[in-house]
């Protein structure tokens, strides 16, 4: 229904919780104005292309972070905007646009170390919110990680380590707290999932990276080609998907 939060519906099954489940992205503030203003078709393609400039721009800022030229930190926004990592995975849009912030939660880390000011700390907290808000938590944890060994690398030299720790630990705090919204709500649900205490070990890792395939970056079909049939189905391959494993950049 226009202008409310999709709560429930009675359309699936026996009645099923749309906002619970999370990747609606209700909350995620592109989504907020796009599909406000245009009706979903239309939302949903500006939605991908606004993504891929996230990319771009949150790399292009980074780079220029870290004193990086012009040229340069263009060059590398504009490789990871169609890299791999991207344009196989158009069909997964939570999935970009949770970790299309990537870039730019690292540079607001790098930000934090250097000035140590609270301001940054809020942004950061605000960066990992709408993560957590697209839809896709596995982009949330691929980022703190990354952005806590991170941060972690910068402040090894420094004095007050204990204070700067308890910054980034506080950004991470307070954007749990202003995704309650949502996290709540999941974890309601979670629970009334047919696997509330999560997946095994074996079960969750299934579908992990396979380290030979980090010879795709070279060649993409390595291992087979889909449009051929040739790439194999995934439960003959660990896990292994093609357009979840693919990181080539092309001409």
């Amino acid at each position: 229904q226009l202008n409310h939060l999709p709560l429930w519906t009675d359309k699936i099954g026996g009645g099923f919780p749309i906002l619970a489940e999370g990747q609606t992205g209700v909350f995620f503030i592109s989504n907020l104005i796009l599909f406000k203003l245009f009706d979903a078709v239309t939302a949903y393609n500006f939605a991908l292309v606004l993504t891929a400039a996230t990319f771009g721009w949150g790399m292009y800022w980074w780079l220029r972070t870290l004193c990086v030229g012009r040229i340069l930190s263009f060059f590398g926004g504009t490789t990871l905007a169609f890299s791999g990592i991207v344009i196989p995975q158009l069909p997964h849009i939570t999935l970009l646009q949770g970790i299309s912030l990537l870039p730019f939660v690292m540079n607001i880390t790098h930000r934090l170390m250097q000035t140590k000011r609270p301001r940054w700390m809020l942004f950061l907290a605000l960066l990992l919110s709408q993560q957590l808000f697209a839809g896709f938590p596995q982009a949330v944890v691929v980022t703190v990680v990354f952005a806590g060994a991170y941060y972690v690398w910068l402040t090894r030299k420094s004095k007050t380590k204990l204070r700067d720790y308890l910054l980034f630990a506080a950004g991470i705090a307070i954007a749990v707290g202003l995704s309650a919204v949502q996290l709540l709500p999941s974890w309601e649900f979670l629970t009334q999932s047919t696997n509330p205490k999560g997946f095994d070990g074996a079960t969750a890792s299934f579908f992990s990276y396979p380290i030979r395939h980090l010879w795709t970056l070279i060649d993409p079909f390595a291992f087979g080609n889909p449009k051929y049939g040739t790439y194999p189905p995934f439960y003959k391959a660990q896990g292994s998907i093609f357009w979840e494993n693919s990181g080539f950049v092309g001409l």
